[in-house]
């Protein structure tokens, strides 16, 4: 779930908790790095984690207080099967040391004849890349590469994710 599992981008250069929140950034100005890392994106999570409603998700905020069941609220209570995000209360407490996340580790535990849908695809240099769907592969990139899994049409997809933290990218 943003803002903890990536950022968006419009296509004036803006960068977004998610695509329907206010700009937190603008990539002429900082890049993708110093806003994954800046104080306000880690004010945005912290207040997340309270339950608190940062000001740049009012757009999510003002549907769901119209009765409109939101991506956020369907990633809550786990009703999107390839978006399951489970947030553990302390897993950012420190968010001023936090270590960056410097490298992503997929690898595919079921192959492709165990699901439709849900490639995984990097975006490393403008054109998208999709990953082998082979069981047993296992695919490592810099965690600031846009990346997105595609939805689950059928069947189940099941992988093992792994991050390596280190300090800030220099």
């Amino acid at each position: 779930m943003h803002p903890f599992t990536g950022l968006a981008t419009r296509e004036d250069g803006a960068i977004k908790v998610c695509c329907r929140s206010h700009p937190i950034g603008h990539i002429q100005d900082s890049s993708l790095e110093e806003i994954w890392n800046n104080d306000t994106i880690k004010r945005i999570r912290r207040q997340v984690l309270n339950n608190e409603r940062p000001p740049e998700c009012d757009p999510c905020f003002s549907l769901e207080d119209q009765g409109v069941e939101t991506i956020r609220m369907r990633h809550i209570k786990g009703t999107i099967p390839e978006a399951r995000i489970n947030l553990y209360p302390n897993a950012l407490d420190n968010l001023n040391d936090q270590r960056q996340r410097k490298l992503t580790s997929v690898l595919q535990l079921d192959g492709p004849e165990d699901y439709e849908g849900g490639t995984l695809e990097l975006l490393p240099c403008g054109s998208i890349r999709e990953i082998e769907k082979k069981k047993g592969y296992m695919v490592t990139f810099p965690s600031f590469v846009l990346h997105r899994v595609t939805p689950v049409e059928s069947g189940i997809r099941r992988t093992l994710v792994a991050w390596f933290t280190g300090p800030d990218w220099r």
